[in-house]
């Protein structure tokens, strides 16, 4: 069981019209949201608003890796998704995430990939006092 309380239930995938845009993409008011439990009760909804950000033009045969966005309380586990574009014919590879020690602080990986052949949780390293997470 991964330790995030957030449950996948689908993606929502748009297509960028213009670029160098930011746009929201929140629940609507009307109707209002609302979730019904096994026995009828309405329960209470909360809805947290995300945000698409789009560069400029991308080659579509680079290779994109992109960190996804999450939003979480204080205190609570949030986890990212890191997804790649593109992944093709790729032997090996190295990069760093960086991140704010003052904010965040690393606590672990999930749902690794089993289709990359010799990458385990142990190609990873993550370093809370600088911000980094090496690969």
């Amino acid at each position: 069981m991964s330790p995030c309380k957030w449950h996948r239930h689908f993606d929502v995938c748009f297509k960028a019209k213009l670029p160098n845009i930011t746009s929201s993409v929140t629940f609507a008011t009307s109707p209002p949201p609302e979730a019904i439990d096994k026995d009828n009760t309405q329960l209470p909804f909360t809805g947290t608003s995300g945000q698409i950000t789009v560069g400029g033009t991308t080659n579509t045969t680079d290779l994109v890796l992109k960190v996804g966005s999450a939003t979480g309380a204080t205190n609570s586990d949030v986890c990212l998704e890191l997804t790649a574009t593109n992944f093709k014919k790729v032997i090996g590879m190295q990069y760093v995430i960086k991140f704010d020690p003052a904010f965040l602080t690393h606590k672990s990986y999930d749902n690794l990939n089993a289709g990359l052949r010799g990458f385990s949780m142990g190609s990873l390293n993550a370093n809370n006092t600088t911000g980094t997470i090496f690969l």
